[in-house]
Parts: structure tokens; sequence; C-alpha cells
């Protein structure tokens, strides 16, 4: 069902996070992450990790990280 199980990134902090002395990085591909998704190991909504890296260019983050894999559908995690 909707929402249960997923990760949740707030906007909301990112833009508190940039009103301190430290730089930002936006772990973008995590973000997506659903625990468990795949029975005994992550899966994700990977579709969507385009949406939360312009959330984060638009707050002004310094920088992301991006997971990647050659064949993310074989990946042993976060597929």
């Amino acid at each position: 069902s909707f929402g249960y199980g997923d990760l949740v990134v707030d906007p909301r902090n990112l833009v508190r996070l940039r009103r301190e002395d430290t730089l930002v990085v936006l772990d973008a591909s995590h973000s997506v992450q659903q625990p468990g998704a795949k029975g005994t190991y992550s899966g994700g909504l990977r579709d969507m990790t385009p949406t939360i890296a312009r959330c984060g260019a638009a707050v002004g983050v310094d920088g992301f990280f991006f997971e990647t894999h050659a064949s993310p559908d074989e990946a042993l995690s976060d597929g």
C-alpha cells in the first residue's frame, strides 16, 4: 500500500541543513530505497531517483551520491 515500506526524504531538512556551516550531499539513489521490497533484500523505485535529485538541486545541495550497477535488475540489493 502507499508509503508503507518506503524511506522518506523530507526536502525541508535539506533546507535546514543548508543553513548550517557544512556541505550537504544528497544520496539520491538510496532515498528511493524500499527495505525488504525484494523479499530477502531491498529494492527501490529507481525511476524516482531523478525527481529526488531535482529536489536537491532546487534547494542547492552541494553534491549528489548515486549508486550505480551495470545491471540493476541482477543486483544483489537495491535493484
